[in-house]
Parts: structure tokens; sequence; C-alpha cells
């Protein structure tokens, strides 16, 4: 007997590790056997969805290897289903969430296996947006799954870019990643991409267009600026995290390309040490388990109001944990272009939104996040114009000038206007983001657009407090580190004294 329940479930997003302790439900000799199809609910045709299935015991289910495997690419909780599958179950009760990336709605089921049961049910997935048609490309900058997988897992997320980890430095050397679940079968990418995880930092070194080995990797050394340095020029991308202890050193030596705001990575056991080892917010302003992803907001606005227009990117590091491949994300705008080499082209220009679950598609007079506007005659006006859709619930959306929020506006607010959002003034140099806050118990979750400037005849602008604060967070990171970069130090220190920075 089969039954299934078509409601939607907002909100809901599987990030957490299950142990795959599976030998009750799926067994060796199957009791009955499901076959099951996904479909667009639009065109009819198959689409590869991600499949989280469990018993009336709340466990998660997955296949047990050498034996009639159903799904692919199966990681922690969940398995993908490439538009069909034949689910060969023991007897029992089972409930299921099928997720076609963040534009489709998630479908909610359930069914029951009884002994030499044979069924089929096709599962209609609907789409309510579609970012790359409106010219967004979307990536995950730190995964680390098998390579025979990703073109199943890009279709599955709507995923253009997922460069993959095949290296960590051990101390000694650069080594195979420690990964949440090993499988004889798995075997990465071969791209040459690398995690420095450091008590100094953690910087993800990108090979963005899959032409490096890892032997041409650089060696880190005393000087973490000479080191990334190396890297930049030997084509390598630089990502770090927003909480590194010497990222203050590193954005004055410009030897950071992007910095990781949104980081599914900090969810894995080493993640979880190197959150602890970065710099902390204070507790009592950021309590809870929404606190670390408001911390590093935090952060980020405050780089930008010092005058430091770094891309915010994120990172899931799917296979490195458990989460979903994509389950955080950046939105590029490349104008329908799929490349990685038009992605980096975007988030260079600061063409992007970070998000780990709203979507935020946000313009301000029809032009896409890192858009420079002038003052005229020492006044500006900017008129913001907004899509969003999500299949979380999403709070209110927040209009961020100069790093303060100037208006938070509650969904049933923007609804009731229209979707009009109001004109923002300008009378001097800054800049301005928009931000969408969704409901979520168990983590901060947001989108969150790169910022756009206003400027005067001489230029933008630099906050001095903002400024005091990072050369604050740069002579912590000297006491600590300082000793093996004296010299670069000191130039670091001049360029958080200077008032515009480099």
């Amino acid at each position: 007997m089969l039954l299934f329940d078509r409601s939607y479930r907002l909100g809901w997003l599987a990030a957490a590790a299950f142990a795959l302790d599976c030998a009750d439900a799926s067994a060796r000799r199957p009791d009955g056997q499901l076959e099951l199809s996904v479909v667009d609910a639009k065109s009819g045709q198959p689409v590869a969805a991600r499949l989280h299935l469990r018993d009336a015991r709340d466990n998660a289910v997955s296949p047990v290897r050498g034996v009639d495997p159903w799904g692919a690419a199966p990681l922690g909780d969940h398995v993908y289903v490439d538009g069909e599958t034949l689910l060969g179950l023991r007897r029992g009760v089972y409930r299921f969430d099928l997720d076609a990336g963040p534009e489709f709605r998630t479908q909610h089921g359930h069914f029951e296996i009884v002994r030499h049961a044979e069924d089929s049910k096709r599962v209609e997935m609907t789409r309510f947006a579609d970012l790359a048609d409106e010219g967004w490309a979307a990536a995950d900058l730190a995964t680390c799954r098998p390579a025979a997988d990703l073109p199943l897992l890009h279709r599955a997320e709507q995923l253009a870019y997922t460069p993959t980890v095949s290296a960590a430095w051990d101390g000694k050397a650069w080594a195979p990643p420690e990964l949440a679940e090993r499988r004889r079968r798995d075997k990465v990418s071969p791209g040459a991409s690398a995690l420095w995880d450091d008590a100094r930092g953690v910087v993800w070194l990108l090979d963005p267009d899959e032409s490096r080995t890892l032997e041409a990797l650089p060696q880190p050394g005393e000087s973490s600026v000479a080191f990334l340095r190396d890297a930049q020029e030997g084509g390598w991308r630089v990502v770090a995290s927003i909480t590194s202890r010497e990222l203050p050193l590193w954005v004055a030596h410009d030897v950071v390309d992007a910095v990781v705001v949104i980081d599914g990575w900090a969810e894995s056991p080493a993640g979880e040490e190197a959150a602890r080892r970065g710099r902390q917010g204070d507790g009592l302003r950021y309590p809870g388990a929404q606190g670390p992803g408001r911390w590093r907001r935090v952060l980020y606005e405050s780089l930008l109001d010092a005058g430091v227009p770094v891309p915010a990117v994120a990172v899931s590091g799917s296979g490195l944990n458990t989460s979903p491949i994509g389950a955080a994300r950046v939105y590029a705008h490349t104008d329908g272009d799929a490349s990685s080499g038009a992605w980096w082209d975007a988030t260079d220009r600061l063409a992007t939104v970070v998000t780990n679950g709203p979507l935020l598609r946000p313009f301000v007079e029809s032009a896409p996040p890192g858009g420079t506007f002038l003052l005229v005659n020492g006044k500006r006006s900017l008129t913001i114009g907004l899509n969003l859709a999500t299949r979380t619930k999403v709070d209110y959306v927040e209009i961020v000038k100069n790093g303060a929020t100037v208006h938070n506006i509650r969904i049933a607010e923007l609804a009731a206007s229209g979707g009009k959002l109001p004109s923002i003034e300008f009378d001097a140099p800054g800049w301005l983001a928009i931000v969408a806050v969704a409901e979520s118990p168990d983590h901060y979750e947001m989108a969150m657009s790169a910022p756009w400037f206003v400027e005067g005849k001489g230029g933008g602008r630099a906050d001095s407090e903002d400024r005091t604060q990072w050369l604050n967070a740069l002579k912590e990171a000297e006491a600590a580190f300082g000793q093996n970069d004296s010299a670069a130090y000191a130039e670091a220190e001049a360029f958080w004294k200077a008032p515009e920075g480099r």
C-alpha cells in the first residue's frame, strides 16, 4: 500500500550528519520495491533530485553496497535520483523528501512496503525560479565529491561551478583531505584546489580553470604573506575565512581574492576546530546557533565600511562534511555564461549574492551588485528592484547603508507594498547592500548581496572607526604570530592607519 503526502514543508534544509546504519531497512533481500520517477511538473521531463529517505524509527535509509543499488552519489542521509530509481526495501513505513535544488519546491511523502510489493509512483517537482535563465550562475567553492558524480550533482542542485578540494596541508606536505565518509569507489575530481587550515587562518587555494597540478602548490612557510603571494602568482585564487586571525594582514598586502562569509565546512569536525581558533564574536551579542553566522556577516560589513571591497563567497564543504553540495553557494551575474572564467570575472566585479537559503536577485537602478554611482550636486537617490523567492520562510529584508540597517522590512509589509522598496538617499560617498533573513532555529540563514557604491569626485569613503577595529585585530594577530613576519606586519599597520587604505 502506498500513501503520499504532497504538502510542502517550507523551511526544511538537510545539512546535518546522520549515521549510516541502514541494515534494517535497505536489506540484502528486500521484501518489496517501489519504482520512483521524478519529473518536472510543467514539462513532464525527468528531473535529477536529491532523496532523503527515513524509516518508521526516523533512521536515515541508504542503499547497501553491493546489493542492487538504488540512487546515486550517496552521502550522509541522502542519495540522488537521476530521473528514476527502483527502491528495494524491507517491509515497513517510510517517508521521504525530494529536492531538485533550491529553485524547486521540496516534495514530501510517505509510503509502506509490504512483502512482495511492486509498485510505481511519479512525483512532480514544481519550479518557482530559474536563476540561470535570469543570468545568474551558482557556485559552491569548497566541495570534495567523486568526479564521476559531479555531472549529476550539478544538474540536481543547479550548480555551474564546484572546485574540488583535492589536498590539505598536513603540516609537512599536501595530502588527500580527510573526508566525512570514504568508500573504495570514491575518486575525487582531478582538480588541484587545496585547503590550508592553520592557527593563523583558513585558506582555500582554488584552481580556477583546472589547469594546475598539486605539485605546483606553493609550500606554506613562516611568512603567510609570502605563501599566499606565491599562490596568487601561480594563478591560484586565494579565498580566506572571514574569521581568520591574520586576515587584516592579508588584506593589507592584497593577497586575498575573496572571503568566506557563509561557511558550511565549519560543520565538519575539522571545521569546528578551525572555527574555535578563529576570531570570535561576543557571545552576548551573537548568542546561540545563529551567532556564528551573524558574526561573519558583521565582520564582512565592517570590511566594506573600512573601505575594503573584497568579494564575499560561500562554501558548503560537501564531502568534507555530509552537507548536500550547494547548501551554501554564491550566485554571480554572468549574463548567461556558465563558465568558471565568467563566474570569476563577475565575482571580481562584485556582481554576486551569497546564500544558504533565500534566492535573492537585487538590482539598483537596473544594475546588479557591484555597480558604482556618482553623486550629482552632492546627492544621489537610488531605487532598488528586488526578486525574492525561496522554499524557506523569509522573515524580513534589510537595506544596509554604510554598515547600518536603515530599513528592516517584514515580508508581510513588503507584500502589502507590492514589493516596492524605499529609495535610499546619499549626500556623501558610501555603499548599499540588501540582505534577506529566513526563519531557521539551528543556523543563521540569509542571502546577502555584494555592495553597490556611491562615489564623489574624490572617490569613495572609509570609516575610521572600522579601520581602527581591523587595526586592533591586526595587533592581536601580531602578538601571536608577528615574530614570523615583522616587516609585513609593519607595512600592514601603515595600511590600516591610512585614512583610505591603499
